[in-house]
């Protein structure tokens, strides 16, 4: 026979626990009672069967109780064990500590108020955040209300056109430009649709962008608050002349400079079309 003798692990060597009800009980043995000597074999008493963790002959609540125990593994001591019963731990407040597979109740100074308090603000949040992005979402949907302004000023609506490998322009009036020329500090609303291939309009500087596509008509809006010169620029792959369909034709004007132009336009191509 060997005289070497594994050592048990450390979890093994460790006086186990085990929970009866809503009680936790640690199981030592009884001749070790006194100085509470771990002993070598604990790790087959998870394998034992304890007979309600209390002595059936006392009436009181005792401490300590006794269940007869046999092991279950060779070698493992015959003999009677004390239970022990622990009661769970507490916070600094005074209020028990939930044990592993129990849920929190709330219980305690304050506890079912603080719970009841916490899942009621949560509600709310929740909720308001529904709103807001439902509301908000109906906001962006009803363009008309966005395209009027402080005084309910209609917007501009200009039809765009595209075709390979340009974009056309057409104004309430009839007037047909390849230069999109607008008015500073007016909701312009534009309906794009394509003659051919599908396309896609937009403005980077002026944060407008749709798809352009043929027998279908997509609606954007947008409103510029500085006159210059900006670049509207096809987005989609249309052909081999793709790159070529960009330039700087979008200009926005002073309103009173716009309606010169309007004006004149209209008026020529009046006299053009007559």
């Amino acid at each position: 026979m060997s005289l070497w003798r594994r050592r048990p692990s450390r979890s093994r060597r460790k006086c186990p626990y085990r929970a009866i009800g809503q009680r936790t009980i640690k199981i030592v043995p009884e001749r070790s009672r006194r100085n509470r000597v771990q002993h070598p074999s604990y790790h087959g008493l998870s394998k034992c069967l304890i007979a309600g963790g209390r002595n059936p002959d006392r009436n009181d609540e005792s401490r300590f109780s006794t269940a007869p125990a046999r092991g279950t593994r060779p070698g493992f001591p015959e003999g009677r064990y004390d239970v022990e019963e622990t009661p769970p731990e507490e916070d600094g407040d005074g209020v028990a500590r939930p044990q592993v597979g129990e849920i929190p109740t709330g219980s305690g100074k304050g506890g079912g108020k603080k719970l009841f308090v916490s899942f009621t603000i949560s509600a709310v949040i929740v909720l308001g955040l529904i709103v807001y992005a439902y509301s908000l979402f109906l906001y962006v949907e009803d363009t008309n209300q966005l395209y009027e302004g402080d005084e309910g000023e209609d917007p501009l609506e200009i039809q765009v056109v595209a075709e390979q490998f340009r974009f056309t322009y057409v104004y309430p009036d009839g007037t047909t430009t390849e230069e999109l020329r607008i008015p500073k500090d007016r909701p312009i609303l534009v309906n794009v649709t394509s003659q051919d291939v599908m396309h896609n309009f937009g403005v980077r500087e002026l944060r407008v962008k749709a798809d352009a596509i043929p027998n279908q008509y997509n609606e954007a809006w947008f409103q510029a608050e500085e006159t210059g010169t900006y670049e509207a620029i096809c987005y989609e792959l249309c052909g081999v002349g793709h790159s070529n369909m960009r330039g700087e034709e979008v200009i926005v004007m002073e309103p009173q400079e716009f309606n010169d132009w309007y004006d004149s336009s209209g008026a020529e191509a009046a006299e053009v079309s007559g």
